[in-house]
């Protein structure tokens, strides 16, 4: 439990550093191969049932990386080959949970559009929006925020998921 409050805290401070889009560090192109080298989680997870409101926080971080983008342009199109594994660990007071996510993917492949820090894509009419933390001519940065809502009759269910990859020109 310590080692989790430790990580969250560590992401939570990463993720806030690199949240300001006048922070970004941009100054490559996009453009060519990017393999993955690090993806990390950070979730958080709230319930309500009968006014009672509980929240839980996780982490991870990822392995059996074989993840790259591939950015051409005219037309802008991006294509996703492999994909990565993620164990992933959360807290929920005394209580810790752990899950293993497999052949997860950050994107699909489809059309791709980059203006300052904020990179769409869209695949079969559905976009992803993700944050340029950081583009140099061998380093890329995106953070991804994914939430997710459910309403079950008797309790909702809201979870936000951060994922932060870094990825290396080849």
């Amino acid at each position: 439990m310590k080692k989790l409050c430790i990580l969250f805290i560590t992401y939570s401070i990463v993720f806030t550093a690199c949240s300001k889009d006048d922070d970004a560090n941009i100054s490559g192109n996009i453009l060519g191969t990017w393999k993955a080298v690090s993806i990390d989680y950070l979730t958080k997870e709230h319930r309500k049932i009968k006014d009672k409101i509980t929240t839980t926080w996780g982490a991870g971080h990822a392995f059996d990386m074989d993840h790259s983008l591939i950015f051409e342009e005219d037309p802008n199109h991006i294509e996703s080959i492999g994909t990565y594994s993620i164990d992933l660990s959360k807290a929920m007071g005394s209580e810790n949970e752990k899950s293993r996510l497999e052949h997860l993917k950050i994107i699909d492949d489809g059309t791709w559009v980059a203006h300052k820090s904020e990179l769409k894509t869209t695949h079969d009419d559905r976009e992803v929006s993700m944050k340029i933390l950081e583009l140099t001519n061998s380093k890329l940065v995106l953070e991804k925020v994914e939430e997710e809502w459910f309403d079950l009759g008797v309790a909702e269910l809201r979870n936000i998921t951060t994922i932060v990859v870094t990825f290396e020109k080849q």
